[in-house]
């Protein structure tokens, strides 16, 4: 009789060195897919949740729109839309505050940026406070809708007769860097 041997061949060994190492490579790089996605993931919730705060913020200023008396100060619309040169453009508005009244605000898209405007007095021709909302906005589009009136203008007031109107919704559309068009509309009435 023979006596088996109790241990491993160097053949062996080397396989089994092999097998662990693939093993090893795979499970990493496992890890660092998941970790890479995972950091993907959280950016880009962190980019929705700025476009959602943006339009949230565009939304209240909105659905604050008043329309002040004209006995008050000058005949300024209850929303004026202007463009500011270029592909900008910029809403003004009178917003109701129930601590200070009628406070003249504003959004305003700019260098692919959309705005949060303030005016400390209801001056117009003065320069307002910014604040910006939203960067990265390839494009902007603002439409209004008119009581009365079927479909979306582009324009508002309707009319020098009917300044003191606001509108009944607002609908806004974007292009957003990397996002794609978003459309979003605001019922204020």
């Amino acid at each position: 009789m023979r006596a088996t041997s109790q241990g491993l061949t160097l053949i062996e060994l080397l396989v089994a060195i092999a097998v662990f190492a693939l093993l090893g490579l795979m499970s990493y790089q496992a890890i660092y897919s998941a970790t890479e996605s995972q950091g993907r993931l959280s950016e880009e919730y962190i980019t929705w949740q700025r476009i959602s705060r943006a339009l949230n913020r565009v939304e209240n200023e909105l659905m604050q729109l008043g329309v002040r008396s004209f006995t008050q100060q000058s005949k300024t619309p209850a929303l004026m839309v202007s463009s500011s040169g270029g592909a900008g453009t910029r809403l003004a508005f009178w917003r109701l505050d129930a601590a200070q009244g009628a406070k003249l605000s504003g959004l305003e898209y700019a260098d692919e940026r959309l705005i949060l405007l303030r005016w400390k007095t209801g001056d117009l021709s003065r320069e307002p406070t910014r604040d910006v909302l939203l960067e990265g906005v390839k494009s902007l589009r603002w439409q209004f809708a008119a009581r009365g009136e079927a479909g979306w203008r582009d324009t508002w007031p309707v009319s020098p007769e009917r300044n003191a109107e606001a509108p009944e919704g607002v609908r806004i559309e974007m292009e957003l860097d990397g996002k794609g068009r978003l459309s979003r509309v605001f019922a204020l009435r």
